[in-house]
């Protein structure tokens, strides 16, 4: 019995004996003490959703730490390494496009996009693998429109490769590409070079609303290519689709980091954020699959 500074008391007790207490003419009252919860999840939906096979949400994550040393290169717009959801988790890797301006607002501006990513996979309390390196490579400038070309992002691939080609034994890594644009026969034979040595891509499918057949990276078929879903498990109207597609993760309003404020997370709707949640769970899967498919990393 646990006594309140409230009238009454706590006990657990059996039916004969609820039924003599609620019997007595001194109870005004006998109720059981049942269970509340918290209005709404502490718990992004989008990390929810990705530990459970089926509909509804039950507010639970259950998190699956990476093997030690699986890391993932983000070929983005660049990372805020001093986010707290990202301490310790990011490194420098290459910056392939200009560099960030000095001035604070715009510099974080500039990695909004890289920073949302890279919490994604491994933020402390919004990622799907939070003990998983991120390996900061820029390849997306600091303009208004963000745009990129197939030169800027074979350098960046070269880059890699030498980074990981002479390391012995080879360390489990991957490759993500929250990216997209016109089909490029090119950078799909570099994809297929990636994964044929060991590194698994995973790629965003784009937001065009289009066949990802007609988009690259998207088309590439050595890649893991991502399209969206909403919390109903249905393709959001602006994901690309088709034949190219190898699996879809959540994209609708998904919770991540901002670089433009550290005490405020945002909500990003896209196939960016897909193809980051999924490079997450290849980099929790990685462990001994050096070699391997990228295909056999997915759960």
């Amino acid at each position: 019995v646990q006594q309140r500074p409230l009238p009454g008391f706590v006990a657990d007790l059996t039916a004969a004996q609820s039924a003599a207490i609620a019997a007595n003419p001194l109870v005004q009252r006998l109720s059981p003490d049942t269970q509340l919860k918290r209005a709404g999840s502490m718990i992004p939906w989008n990390l929810d959703r990705i530990d459970q096979p089926d509909l509804p949400l039950d507010n639970v994550y259950a998190r699956r730490p990476s093997i030690a040393g699986a890391r993932v290169y983000l070929l983005d717009s660049g990372v805020d390494a001093t986010h707290p959801e990202l301490t310790g988790r990011v490194e420098f890797g290459a910056r392939f496009v200009p560099q960030i301006p000095a001035d604070e607002l715009q510099a974080a501006l500039c990695t909004l996009h890289g920073t949302g990513m890279a919490s994604l996979i491994a933020g402390k309390t919004m990622g799907v693998a939070p003990d998983t390196p991120i390996i900061d490579v820029s390849v997306l400038p600091c303009w208004e429109d963000e745009t990129t070309t197939v030169s800027v992002l074979v350098e960046a691939f070269h880059w890699v490769l030498d980074r990981e080609l002479p390391i012995s034994p080879r360390r489990p890594s991957v490759v993500n590409l929250s990216l997209t644009g016109p089909h490029s026969d090119d950078l799909d034979e570099w994809i297929t070079e990636i994964v044929e040595n060991g590194i698994p891509v995973v790629t965003a499918a784009g937001n065009n609303s289009v066949d990802a057949c007609s988009q690259s990276p998207a088309s590439a078929k050595a890649a893991v290519t991502v399209a969206a879903s909403g919390p109903d498990d249905k393709r959001p109207d602006f994901s690309n689709f088709g034949p190219c597609v190898d699996i879809r993760a959540p994209g609708v309003d998904v919770t991540s980091a901002s670089s433009a404020n550290h005490g405020l997370a945002m909500a990003a709707s896209g196939t960016s954020a897909s193809s980051a949640i999924v490079s997450g769970i290849v980099a929790a899967n990685i462990a001994e699959a050096i070699g391997a498919k990228p295909a056999d990393n997915l759960v």
